[in-house]
């Protein structure tokens, strides 16, 4: 309980005061909407703040992007109802909050991550608590790298926050695997609330057996809530239930029911089990050629209410193996300025060779010429091509998905694998982006032989003059 003056704030009973009880290293709150996750953020940091200030405390909470953080009804309208109460001072300007008291400061700061790279700006720092809203906005580097700031000179406890919904498709749903993954084995799987520790060989995480713990593991847990665990929400605002229930079925079930295993629907172009994972790439004695695809991202600046946030700059590498299959090399995305993305171009090419074509898609207009002229010149000594292309994504696709169908394509398993596969699987599906699509239908067309609409263009050119050249020469025999 949290009391001011005449006011009195408190966790409701159930995940919500779970979730406030947690002293695990890493906390994961919610899986479904309503559950009361941002309130219930807000709390936890109220108490070192302002209630039992920890002198020294300092505590950062991150959007993605930073209208996320601003938006109405967001995270920083939400704070206005506590912090002020408890004494703390809002600076809009920088969305931050200053306690002092009797010789004791403390702090609670806004901030977006909205690009990889941003995660630089906070070398250095020392933040006791962090919190992420809406983790599965964020990518893993990102939030690892953060647990590397998380540190305290303070005396509290070192500690991360973590609120989202579910998501199939998700690294979050990888991470909390023993919580939330039906594929996790049964004997295995950890209840709400239940504490597990983790250490890092290599890349991997490795979830100790339950109850065991080292001094270098991690804890962590995940403690599950919804819309019914939220009963003063149902009160003030008994018709969100039923708007939940309106969505359609695969948002309601992971917004009301906080469903994992639930995907967007998606086309039936690709599907997982065609792709053969291998651990390493065939030899390069046996590829007969090999190319790069780059799909460069139309809204980089701004949030794209259509999909799960802005596009993604996209890059594939194929391999065309001498027996006739294709191999899969290399995917990745990134959300970056277009310096990093142009950065990104020219050290991959450095990277792949001059052996590696690059492939890369003009957009109409004079605009985009100006750009892939810019970009080929960038990469003088590299083979180039500049594909010009008015057909429809679905069209493009259709040659590549036989070859998948088939069999044909391996895929070399890498940190974006579950993130390209699922993106395959969801198209064509007008909220999910296609960014990885279209780059490996880019990539592929350069083995099919010519696939333009320049090509096609100069084929009815060169039958529209045979058939002129055939009628002249009619009307000359006539005479």
């Amino acid at each position: 309980m949290i009391a001011a003056e005449k006011v009195v704030f408190q966790p409701q009973p159930g995940p919500q005061s779970r979730f406030l009880a947690s002293m695990a290293d890493i906390t994961g709150f919610g899986g479904a909407a309503g559950g009361g996750k941002s309130f219930g953020v807000l709390l936890y940091i109220a108490e070192p703040l302002a209630v039992h200030p920890v002198n020294g405390f300092q505590a950062v909470v991150f959007r993605r992007e930073y209208p996320r953080i601003t938006q109405s009804g967001g995270i920083w309208d939400t704070s206005k109802e506590i912090f002020p109460v408890l004494g703390a001072k809002a600076t809009e300007g920088n969305l931050e909050y200053h306690y002092r008291r009797k010789g004791v400061e403390t702090s609670v700061h806004f901030h977006h991550l909205q690009h990889e790279s941003t995660c630089e700006n906070w070398k250095g720092a020392q933040v006791p608590l962090f919190a992420f809203e809406e983790l599965t906005e964020f990518t893993e580097r990102q939030f690892f790298y953060i647990q590397s700031r998380n540190r305290s000179m303070c005396g509290y406890k070192p500690r991360t926050l973590a609120t989202f919904n579910a998501d199939a498709d998700s690294w979050v749903k990888k991470f909390f695997a023993p919580w939330v993954s039906e594929e996790w084995p049964v004997t295995d799987r950890c209840i709400s609330g239940e504490r597990r520790y983790f250490i890092r060989e290599g890349n991997t995480i490795v979830w100790l057996p339950k109850g065991k713990k080292t001094k270098d593991a991690t804890s962590v847990t995940f403690i599950a809530s919804n819309i019914y665990d939220n009963p003063i929400l149902m009160e003030k605002d008994p018709n969100y239930i039923k708007r939940l229930k309106s969505l359609p079925l695969v948002d309601r079930l992971r917004l009301l029911n906080g469903d994992w295993t639930i995907r967007p629907e998606g086309g039936t172009l690709f599907r997982r089990e065609w792709f053969k994972i291998i651990d390493a790439a065939p030899a390069q004695d046996q590829w007969s050629s090999v190319a790069r695809a780059w799909d460069f991202a139309a809204t980089e600046e701004k949030d794209n209410s259509k999909k799960a946030g802005p596009d993604w700059t996209a890059s594939v590498k194929v391999a065309r193996l001498k027996d006739g299959r294709f191999c899969v090399l290399d995917a990745r995305k990134m959300r970056e300025k277009p310096m990093i993305c142009e950065l990104a171009l020219k050290n991959l090419a450095e990277a792949d060779g001059p052996q590696c074509m690059i492939a890369l898609e003009q957009e109409p207009g004079a605009a985009a010429v100006a750009v892939m002229q810019y970009y080929t010149r960038l990469l003088a000594g590299y083979v180039v091509k500049v594909n010009k292309t008015s057909r429809s994504k679905i069209e493009r696709a259709r040659p590549v998905s036989a070859q998948c169908e088939a069999g044909n394509v391996l895929i070399v398993r890498g940190p974006q694998t579950d993130d390209f596969l699922a993106d395959l699987e969801s198209f064509p599906n007008p909220r999910v982006h296609d960014d990885f699509p279209d780059a490996f239908d880019l990539c592929m067309a350069q083995f099919f032989g010519p696939q333009t609409d320049d090509h096609l263009q100069d084929l009815r050119n060169r039958l529209a003059l045979r058939d002129k050249q055939r009628e002249e020469m009619r009307n000359a025999t006539a005479f």
